[in-house]
């Protein structure tokens, strides 16, 4: 344990600087601003400041699911159709699990929010190594995660840590030839979000790619660990059930996006098309994501970063953009861990831009995580 500590220090150090830096800049932004009118946070706040704000917007549906379950007259609903069923079940679930040890639910979902992210703080350090020795690649990539201009969500009660986390794992289990742990680490995040099914297929690249160094032929290629990929969609497979059980239609969770959030799966160009319903701030932020996302998408490529990188930024890129609308593609771009592999890279081989990305990133995600302290939209 201890040389696991001293082997993750870097990573552990910056995990832990950054969630300290981003609490205080909660607590601290709520004794200069005024709370906006529209946000919830007016009014009083049962848990106290800080745990008010880590549990609001989304982690309000996620604490509630855990704790009341999906037919809560707690969460919305439309007619006689659950929203909640947007949600998908995984971190509720470990939520509740949580709250066998920590029985208030505020609590446990910010605990198990910010372990998932220390674990994922360990599994990219580990994962870094595997092709980066040099210290300042991995160390930059690390530190561009935690500063990450939304990287306030890993801390709230949101499923981007949990996310995080299973991903980081599955692609290093893969990465040393545990083919079932990484399948049964992708089966979970296909029950985690919407597009953790698509795991399969970088985990596939992978699979090949290791295949081409031993013997490539037919009956090296048709081993077990490759069946083992077959397990991934299980977990999303497993909600469908729920939904088809519990409402009637295996399609019950998409029909919940598109009855309360008007989303429907469309052609990914469709998302910018409807930039002029935000407000200016929010469509540069969300256009200035896009952006700085493709770029570094394109980077990788130039980098010549591992296919099964590149595989899992497009894919997840193509998926978050695939449902009609800009909202929400900063902090859906958080998750994929490959593009600060990239910055890493980037500015490892060009010192002098370091300081002026990160200081960038840093200046963003203080002016988010005041106005998401204050009660204004940043979801």
């Amino acid at each position: 344990m201890i040389q696991l500590l001293r082997q993750t220090k870097w990573a552990l150090g910056s995990c832990i600087g950054s969630r300290i830096i981003i609490f205080a800049t909660i607590l601290l932004s709520r004794m200069a601003f005024a709370a906006g009118k529209s946000g919830p946070l007016v009014g009083p706040e049962p848990k106290g400041t800080l745990l008010t704000v880590l549990n609001y917007w989304d982690g309000t549906w996620y604490r509630t699911i855990a704790q009341m379950g999906y037919f809560s007259d707690l969460l919305p609903w439309k007619g006689d159709f659950p929203l909640a069923l947007a949600c998908f079940p995984l971190y509720p679930l470990l939520i509740r699990l949580a709250a066998f040890l920590i029985p208030d639910f505020w609590i446990a979902s910010v605990v198990v929010s910010n372990i998932c992210f220390l674990v994922s703080a360990v599994l990219f350090d580990a994962l870094l190594k595997l092709d980066y020795p040099d210290p300042k690649v991995g160390h930059r990539a690390i530190t561009f995660l935690m500063f990450t201009p939304m990287s306030f969500f890993f801390s709230m009660a949101y499923t981007e840590s949990t996310f995080l986390m299973l991903s980081l794992a599955a692609f290093l289990a893969a990465r040393k030839e545990k083919w079932l742990i990484a399948s049964l680490c992708g089966m979970c995040l296909s029950a985690t979000r919407p597009p953790g099914f698509l795991i399969a297929l970088p985990l596939f690249i992978e699979y090949l790619q290791q295949w081409r160094r031993s013997e490539p032929t037919l009956r090296t290629l048709l081993r077990p660990p490759l069946f083992f990929l077959g397990l991934i969609p299980l977990g999303l497979g497993a909600y469908m059930a729920f939904c088809r059980f519990t409402r009637g239609s295996f399609f019950a969770s998409m029909q919940a996006h598109h009855a309360g959030w008007e989303q429907k799966l469309t052609f990914p160009w469709h998302a910018l098309t409807g930039l002029d319903e935000f407000a200016p701030f929010y469509r540069w932020l969300f256009v200035g994501a896009l952006v700085l996302g493709s770029a570094l998408f394109a980077a990788g490529f130039w980098l010549r970063i591992r296919p099964s990188y590149l595989v899992w930024i497009g894919a997840l890129m193509a998926f978050s953009l695939s449902w009609g609308s800009m909202a929400s593609s900063p902090r859906f771009l958080s998750i994929i861990f490959p593009l600060f592999i990239v910055l890493g890279l980037i500015t490892a081989r060009f010192e002098g831009v370091y300081e002026w990305l990160l200081a960038a990133s840093v200046a963003v995600l203080t002016l988010c995580t005041i106005l998401l302290a204050n009660g204004y939209w940043m979801t």
